[in-house]
């Protein structure tokens, strides 16, 4: 949405003389409640005195730096002592010390209405210096109530007090608070002006106000990042969380931490962002801070959008409202619901997010506010832009552009010019679009914001790809290439990067196509072919690459500093298994559905916990960017590829596909059709298979129907994805790299209308061909040992036939069945053993692949302790059902049982495409494991066991299930 104000905040300007001495009023001061003091009272009448009144009013601002209730109690005791004196002056001071102390809890209307009080009792007084100082102290609470009036008019009236007096210091502090209107305002100009002559007179006066330069300091830095002057607000934050940190003030250390956080997010340091705003949320709750508590859940909630994580994003901004409208903050409340309104537009609800933005809209107006009505136009806007509403979206963008322009808001007024582009562009007004972006670059050269200038460069990759002007098409490609790149390095979290790439893959498309464009009519060569090669390969499974070149855990498993998240991790992962057996056990008894849908709920409860804490925590990684693993080259592929293997690496640009044909002796890239009659033809194949579960007496009946239809279709999928590069097809293996949907293809199936793509190669997969030769140069670990897992299940009868025939083909196999078949096992006997072979019931999960999981004896085996387990085996089995499906996200990073194996080491992985059939699947093991005693190829063991299993069962579903990843 937009910036938090972040600036900090002062309690009611302290006094700087000591207190009275004495002991009774102190212990007075340690009763927190009511009766208590009453009854202390009485046994000391001589504490109902004027001067403990000031003693205790005297010791509110204290207290408001470290506990804040307390601050609260002491408070009510001064009235208390007051209200038996009848005393004016002593009530109007305990009402203000009441007021600053609800304040500083966040309770401002409350606050408000005590200040109001003890106004009126000094102003009968005709106290003037207590008037000013009460008109100072309620400043900052009109604010936050968005009584901006009234907070200009008490401003300018305590100034005229303290002018008058004399009273620098007292002008000095409110000069801050003052600043504080104007920021809220967007005259962040003048606010800086105000800052700057605070800080001027308080830091020749040191020793008598440090906590007002914190405060100085802080609201200056806020001041320079809303005038876009970046270096000027980091070096100012950093001066004052030193300063904060020297005078021992966690309140203002943290809210310097939670802006340090801020700006690492608009310099694209995403993983530090996240990270440091985390601690800064921790450290402002310990210090009973609730605004920057719910300013770090509204900036996150900004940067989850912009990673396109979005149910994180709609969390996070639901948490801050929340928080914001207990304290009574309607103005970050309607940022709040902004945020979600954008959430809510990506996840698809368009009538439900332009309610929301009109709400928010609403409430800025009532504050007076003149910029974000603009910038709420902005994103209703863009709604509508996404919606087709061409000339409603041009009207909405072009005025809020105006106003944008107008108060200076540079990074929104690039915003808007970029949507105008879009616009223009849609409606084929080339030369118009490319003004627009034009103009935005030219903007955003003076301007540290790495993401938007990303969307510029690819923006204008597409302007002048549609006008034809290929080499500046590609120029503006590569350098949104490089954006993304160097954004990619600066995020620490395999979660995040898979994330990020969601809306950048296109710019990688964009220079496949135009590379395919400008060699079109004539062969490519080999340095154009080259460079297609790279580029795909910078687009696919590069999370995947980075994190298995770096030989690290996935950051929320780093070990530094990070102990107390692995607890919490293993203790929610503990929970989570209970739950899966619970709702397991109640999924087989007579039980309600409400039952099993709580217990679900808890499941998810937890999934999203452990997500978060992974995120949250992860560690930065200390690697300098530009030292980030890239992707290999044609020449590091050819390297890792036997002399009888091609590489078949699938990629989509826009709607089309391209292959890229690689072995020793040839490159080569071939256009393939349509995606989307690929994509209708894979989805007639799925519903082919999934009717031979419908029953045996079904599938005996109509088995010659249900082969011949499953045949067509893998024909027709033959004809568009391999009959078009059969002839430079040589050697006898093929590594099938695909992309997207083609991930769930049985390749090794496709049919010629004679024969079977596995009758004339043996067939194997990865996730890309720079993956694939990463784990060429893998080697087993030498222990001899075959660990079989097994657990029978009533799902699947025949495991424990399986897991005898496997024991018996295997080298010195040690076999656990049932509750034996632990994750102790596994994380004691894994590392060692040099086959690996667990038969059990698999469960995938679509809606959240990262607990795609098997069963075993004691839990629930997911992805995430993959990552924590060693499997340096020559090849894990599991022959469960659906092991090998994955969702596929942004980038062809694959998320399921995979890529976790692929993490823990092992050399070669065996998984299944689809729910297997249990007695085929027995049948088929039995026979690859004979036949790997003979030869000393698996990919060669697979194949002969598919054609055994096929002379009986001659339908794929039962013989084509399997398929092998990594070193085949």
């Amino acid at each position: 949405m937009t910036r938090a104000h972040g600036h900090s905040q002062l309690a009611a300007p302290q006094s700087r003389h000591g207190l009275a001495d004495g002991n009774q009023w102190l212990q007075l001061a340690d009763l927190a409640r009511q009766p208590a003091r009453i009854e202390f009272l009485a046994a000391h009448p001589e504490l109902v005195h004027p001067s403990v009144v000031s003693n205790l009013a005297a010791l509110v601002p204290q207290l408001v730096k470290s506990d804040r209730e307390k601050a609260l109690a002491v408070a009510e005791a001064a009235v208390l002592i007051a209200n038996r004196l009848g005393d004016a002056e002593s009530m109007a001071q305990s009402l203000r010390a009441k007021a600053n102390a609800h304040y500083a809890m966040g309770q401002n209307k409350t606050a408000l209405e005590h200040h109001g009080k003890a106004l009126r009792l000094f102003r009968s007084l005709g106290n003037t210096e207590q008037v000013a100082r009460t008109l100072s102290s309620s400043i900052q609470p009109l604010i936050l109530q968005g009584r901006y009036r009234r907070a200009f008019a008490a401003a300018r009236e305590a100034r005229k007090i303290f002018m008058a007096q004399r009273n620098r210091w007292r002008v000095a502090r409110l000069d801050l608070n003052l600043g504080n209107v104007l920021d809220r305002q967007d005259r962040s100009a003048e606010a800086l002006k105000c800052y700057e002559r605070a800080y001027q007179y308080l830091s020749l006066h040191e020793q008598d106000d440090p906590e007002g330069i914190a405060v100085a300091l802080h609201n200056m830095a806020v001041a320079h990042v809303r005038l876009n002057d970046f270096r000027k607000a980091t070096a100012t934050y950093e001066n004052a969380r030193s300063f904060a940190a020297a005078h021992d003030m966690p309140v203002l250390v943290g809210q310097a931490d939670y802006n340090i956080a801020w700006l690492h997010y608009v310099r694209g340091d995403y993983g530090r962002a996240i990270s440091m705003l985390r601690a800064a949320r921790e450290t402002c709750r310990a210090s009973s801070d609730d605004y920057h508590v719910a300013l770090c859940h509204l900036d996150l909630s900004e940067i989850y959008l912009e990673l396109n994580l979005v149910p994180e994003g709609a969390e996070a901004a639901e948490q801050a409202g929340a928080l914001f409208s207990r304290l009574g903050m309607r103005y970050e409340e309607a940022k709040s619901v902004a945020n979600l309104a954008v959430a809510t537009r990506r996840q698809g609800d368009t009538v439900r997010a332009l309610e929301l933005f009109r709400q928010a809209r609403r409430i800025f107006v009532r504050e007076k506010n003149k910029v974000l009505p603009a910038v709420i136009d902005l994103h209703r806007a863009q709604v509508l832009f996404d919606d087709g509403r061409n000339v409603i979206a041009g009207r909405l963008v072009g005025a809020a552009l105006h106003a944008l322009q107008r108060f200076k808001i540079t990074n929104r007024a690039i915003e808007c010019r970029l949507l105008l582009s879009r616009l223009d562009l849609r409606q084929h007004k080339v030369r118009a679009a490319q003004q627009q972006c034009t103009r935005a670059l030219k903007s955003l050269a003076k301007l540290q914001s790495p993401a938007l200038t990303c969307q510029a460069y690819a923006l204008k990759g597409q302007i002048q790809d549609a006008a034809g002007h290929n080499r500046r098409a590609y120029a503006a490609y590569q350098r949104a290439a490089d954006y993304v790149d160097n954004l990619r390095n600066r995020i620490h979290g395999e979660e995040l990067k898979i994330s990020f790439m969601k809306d950048h893959v296109e710019i990688y498309q964009g220079l496949v196509g135009l590379c395919m464009k400008r060699s079109r009519g004539r062969k490519h060569g080999a340095v154009a072919s080259a460079e297609i090669f790279r580029h795909i390969e910078q687009a696919k499974s590069r999370t995947l690459f980075d994190l298995l070149s770096s030989s690290r855990s996935p950051s929320w498993l780093a070990p530094n500093g990070q102990a107390e998240n692995a607890r919490k991790i293993r203790e929610l992962r503990e929970e989570l298994n209970w739950f899966f057996h619970m709702t397991e056990r109640a999924q087989l008894e007579p039980t309600s559905r409400h039952q099993v849908s709580a217990l679900r709920a808890e499941s998810q409860r937890r999934e999203r916990e452990i997500l978060r804490l992974s995120r949250e925590h992860g560690s930065a990684d200390d690697r300098d960017p530009e030292q980030s693993a890239s992707s290999f080259t044609v020449d590091q592929v050819r390297q890792s590829l036997p002399a009888d293997a091609v590489i078949l690496d699938y990629f989509q640009v826009h709607d089309h596909l391209v292959v890229v044909l690689l072995s020793h002796t040839r490159l080569e890239i071939v256009p393939l059709g349509g995606l989307s009659r690929i994509s209708t033809v894979l989805d007639l194949l799925q519903l082919q298979l999934s009717k031979l579960r419908l029953g045996p007496d079904y599938v005996k009946r109509f088995a010659s129907v249900l082969l011949q239809a499953t045949q067509s279709h893998l024909q027709n999928l033959y004809k568009l994805l391999v009959e078009p590069i059969r002839r430079s097809l040589t050697g006898h293996h093929l590594v099938i790299a695909p992309c997207g949907i083609l991930h769930q293809l049985p390749f090794h199936a496709l049919f010629d209308g004679g024969q079977y793509l596995t009758d004339e190669f043996t067939v194997s997969y990865a996730p890309s061909a720079s993956v694939y030769s990463l784990c060429q140069q893998r080697s087993a670990q030498a222990g001899r040992r075959s660990l079989v897992l097994g657990i029978p299940d009533p799902a699947v009868p025949f495991v424990e036939e399986e897991v005898e025939a496997v024991a018996a083909c295997l080298p010195h196999s040690e076999v656990f069945l049932g509750q034996s078949a632990t994750v102790e096992c596994l994380r004691q006997q894994g590392p060692c053993s040099r086959f690996l072979h667990i038969a059990t019931h698999g469960h995938f999960r679509r809606d959240n692949p990262m607990f795609s999981g098997i069963r075993l004896g004691d839990s629930y085996l997911s992805l995430y302790d993959l990552y924590e387990l060693k499997l340096p085996a020559e090849l894990v089995t599991l022959s469960g059902c659906s092991t090998g499906l994955n969702v596929v996200a942004a980038g062809d990073e694959l998320l399921g049982l995979a890529r976790g194996l692929i993490h823990a080491g092992a050399e070669t992985s065996m998984l299944t495409l689809w729910d297997v059939q249990d007695q085929s699947s027995a049948q088929l093991m039995k026979f690859f494991y004979t036949n790997l005693a003979g030869v000393r190829s698996k990919a060669v063991a697979l194949q002969q066991a598919m054609q055994q299993v096929r002379s009986e069962r001659p339908h794929p579903y039962y013989w084509a299930p399997f398929v092998l990843m990594g070193k085949a």
